[in-house]
């Protein structure tokens, strides 16, 4: 195995739950209970773990313009499939309550669900880092989708007080400012 294909599996072995964590926060967001399917998306990536770690995953590193990205294995459409149902699955539910709540009088609820969503839509644009790898020669912009996602998370939490993100600076800096005087 070269340092390549390793690297590529490492990252590989974390990307698999990032489509699970963004469902879950999704649900948390809504307060909806889906255990059921939580935990069936989190048995899935679990699942997929090990994997990860076959050559039925990365086959091997091929040249592009930009470098060096792994070639898809038999086994990568299993990636793709989970990511695309787990992601298409969040969106909807997050769909459904930006409808509801556009009707609603609530007009930071419906804000923060709105941004909430365009992230998660512009994030989906990141299934392009999984389609290179069967061969197709476009440049991996996946972390641009990425980074608008993360980006437009942060203004809701900012701008529309997703988190509650207030409560959390004061409490870290009364418990700073006590361990402070205690030091």
């Amino acid at each position: 195995m070269t340092a390549g294909i390793f690297w590529a599996l490492f990252g590989c072995s974390r990307i698999v739950f990032i489509p699970v964590f963004t469902f879950h926060f999704i649900l948390e967001l809504l307060d909806k209970n889906h255990t059921n399917l939580t935990g069936i998306f989190y048995g899935a990536a679990f699942l997929l773990l090990p994997l990860v770690w076959t050559p039925y995953v990365y086959q091997g590193m091929q040249v592009h313009f930009w470098g060096f990205y792994p070639i898809a294995g038999s086994f990568y459409w299993v990636l793709l499939a989970t990511f695309l149902i787990t992601f298409s699955t969040g969106a909807g539910f997050l769909l459904l309550e930006l409808i509801q709540s556009k009707r609603s009088s609530n007009q930071r609820h419906y804000n923060r669900i709105k941004f909430v969503f365009f992230g998660i839509l512009v994030g989906c644009f990141g299934v392009v880092d999984y389609i290179i790898k069967y061969g197709i020669n476009i440049y991996p912009f996946g972390y641009i989708a990425a980074f608008i996602f993360a980006s437009s998370i942060v203004y809701a939490i900012f701008r529309h007080k997703l988190l509650d993100i207030d409560v959390i600076i004061r409490n870290t800096l009364i418990f700073a400012g006590l361990f402070g005087i205690i030091i």
